[in-house]
C-alpha cells in the first residue's frame, strides 16, 4: 500500500512537471505518462468481474482507468476539480451523453460530455498536467471520444476517489 501511494505521488508529480505545456490531445509524453500510471490500476479486479464497464477515477494520480468484466481496457490522464472547487468523490452512474455540451454556468465548451452528477461531467478538456477543472473530469481530445463511445448511458460504475486514501481494489 505504502509503495503504490508512493507511486501515486511520483506520478502526480511527474504529471505537474511532463505535461504542464500539453494539448488538448495525446502527446508522446502523456501516452509514456499514461503507461506509467497504468502501474496504479491492477490489470484485473475480481471486485468488478460482474461489471460491464466500470470507471474509476483517482484524483491522487490524475488518471482515470476503464474496466470490463473486471479486465483493465484503458487509464487516461486527467485533469480534476482545482484547489477551491469540489471533487465529487463517491459512487456515479452516467446520466446522459452529449457531443457538443456547452456549460451553462461557466459558458465554456464541454466536447464529447458524459454526465455523472448534476452539471458535472467527463469531458475533452485541458490537460495543464494538474487539477484545474470546476470540478468536471477533464480528458484529452483522442480519450474523451473513446470514453464517450465506451460509456453508455445508465452504466452505474463510476468511482471518484483518492486510491492513496481509499483503494477499492483492496477487501
Amino acid at each position: 500500500m505504502i509503495g503504490s501511494l508512493v507511486r501515486c505521488l511520483l506520478l502526480a508529480v511527474g504529471l505537474a512537471v511532463g505535461i504542464s505545456n500539453a494539448h488538448s490531445t495525446n502527446t508522446q509524453s502523456e501516452q509514456a505518462i499514461a503507461k506509467e500510471i497504468q502501474i496504479s490500476f491492477p490489470p484485473y479486479s475480481a471486485k468488478l468481474k460482474e461489471s460491464t464497464r466500470y470507471t474509476v477515477v483517482d484524483i491522487a494520480s490524475q488518471s482515470l482507468a476503464c474496466y470490463e468484466f473486471g479486465e483493465l481496457k484503458k487509464v487516461c490522464i486527467i485533469s480534476s476539480a482545482r484547489k477551491g472547487y469540489k471533487n465529487f468523490l463517491g459512487q456515479w452512474k452516467v446520466g446522459f451523453k452529449e457531443v457538443n455540451k456547452k456549460s451553462k454556468k461557466y459558458g465554456v465548451k464541454m466536447p464529447y460530455a458524459v454526465q455523472i452528477s448534476g452539471h458535472y461531467f467527463i469531458h475533452q478538456g485541458h490537460l495543464p498536467g494538474y487539477p484545474a477543472s470546476h470540478g468536471c473530469i477533464r480528458l484529452s481530445a483522442e480519450d474523451a471520444q473513446w470514453y464517450y463511445s465506451w460509456a453508455q448511458t445508465g452504466d452505474s460504475g463510476i468511482t471518484v476517489c483518492d486510491l492513496g486514501k481509499a483503494n477499492i481494489f483492496i477487501d
